[in-house]
């Protein structure tokens, strides 16, 4: 009977600039690698670059991938989503009681 991996612990990671949450990381990169490129499981068009120092630990590479994707820079959240539009004024005037 084969011996499964241990499950590796995700740590948390930043939003994507495409503005969803991650639920993860997809990680390439070849086998033993000095470095590898982590995207969001989101939309798969944003990516970061990281060095993975030729590590043969999956949680260490995830882990570093993590790093790298929550250390890069982003736009302040109000240059990522437009704001909320005005609502329009109430067509009937206030009276006081």
């Amino acid at each position: 009977m084969q011996q499964q991996p241990p499950k590796l612990e995700q740590p948390p990671i930043k939003m994507c600039p495409c503005g969803q949450f991650p639920d993860g990381l997809l990680i390439e990169m070849p086998e033993r690698a000095k470095y590898g490129r982590a995207m969001g499981s989101c939309c798969g068009d944003w990516s970061v670059e990281f060095r993975n120092n030729y590590t043969q630990d999956p949680q260490e590479t995830l882990t570093r991938a993590s790093k790298a994707w929550n250390d890069a820079p982003r736009a302040p959240e109000s240059d990522v989503f437009p704001p909320e539009p005005a609502a329009p004024p109430s067509a009937e005037p206030e009276t006081s009681h």
